[in-house]
């Protein structure tokens, strides 16, 4: 398995849409986070306001490493470090097909003799403020698919949001995260986790 470059949802304004309360389970389909990321200060149906935030640029490749990191451990997975991966990419014939995704996965599938590509986007990805014991919390979201090397179809779809709840409001879930507020960077690491439990491929 090969793991493609990690990429961020934009808006027109180069943005993401983080939300001060966790968005319903139908907000992770990519239509409609497109469509929200257009609309500028407008608010959402139901929800609290909406809160443009930049994603860091290194979001992406940071969530890209976790997951790498993340299929090393898993049995009978063969997967290719990311280096290897980006010198393929950044070469003529890879750079030719940047942007289009199928043929990307074809390309890696015939160079790296693998049978499917992981590809990511990040949605949303949203720091604390302030400190362990008092802050805005942060907020991670992203999407994580499973891409057919041969036929560039999608195989798997496995996506993650969760925006971080203070003790009165999630009483079990704050202690199962150290009776602190995590940083992004840890959310996104357990968001792997999680994530990369269903993926049908290294079990016993």
């Amino acid at each position: 398995m090969a793991i493609a470059p990690f990429r961020v949802v934009r808006s027109e304004r180069g943005i993401s849409l983080a939300f001060r309360t966790p968005p319903p389970a139908d907000l992770e389909h990519p239509q409609i986070h497109q469509s929200l990321g257009s609309v500028s200060g407008s608010s959402v149906p139901g929800r609290s306001r909406a809160v443009q935030v930049s994603v860091p640029d290194s979001a992406p490749d940071m969530i890209r490493h976790m997951v790498y990191s993340q299929l090393r451990l898993k049995p009978r997975v063969h997967v290719v470090p990311p280096d290897t991966v980006g010198r393929i990419l950044d070469s003529q014939e890879g750079s030719a097909l940047a942007g289009d995704r199928r043929e990307t996965a074809r390309l890696l599938g015939q160079r790296l003799a693998v049978d499917a590509v992981l590809e990511g986007v990040i949605r949303v990805y949203r720091e604390r403020e302030g400190t362990k014991f008092a802050a805005d919390p942060a907020a991670v979201g992203f999407e994580i698919r499973l891409i057919g090397a041969r036929d560039g179809k999608v195989l798997w779809v496995g996506d993650f949001f969760e925006e971080q709840k203070p003790l009165t409001h999630d009483f079990k879930g704050f202690l199962e995260r150290g009776g602190t507020f995590v940083t992004a960077e840890e959310l996104a690491r357990a968001g792997v986790a999680r994530v990369l439990q269903s993926l049908p491929l290294g079990a016993d």
